[in-house]
């Protein structure tokens, strides 16, 4: 997504632990939301191989993304981060 960083002040029950999105929590979750993907695999930046329908869903989940939370930062090193965990 841009390597945007948004805080998200959402019930605990979403992003917490084991709510229905915990596992996005903290990652790059660029790959997964692009392909709407739950598997632990897609939890990275790689947006290589993606369909162009998937490249707009990711899009798409971008702009609701910062309708709804407050963007707090952006990554300065965005191939340096990929997979890896955001603090």
């Amino acid at each position: 997504m841009g390597y945007v960083v948004g805080e998200l002040p959402c019930p605990m029950g979403f992003y917490g632990p084991g709510g229905m999105y915990s596992l996005f929590a903290g990652k790059n979750a660029s790959r997964a939301l692009a392909k709407m993907s739950f598997e632990e695999s897609d939890l990275n930046g790689n947006l290589e191989g993606l369909s162009m329908y998937e490249m707009d869903a990711l899009n798409e989940s971008e702009q609701k993304f910062m309708c709804k939370y407050h963007k707090v930062g952006q990554l300065a090193n965005p191939r340096g981060s990929v997979g890896e965990q955001v603090r």
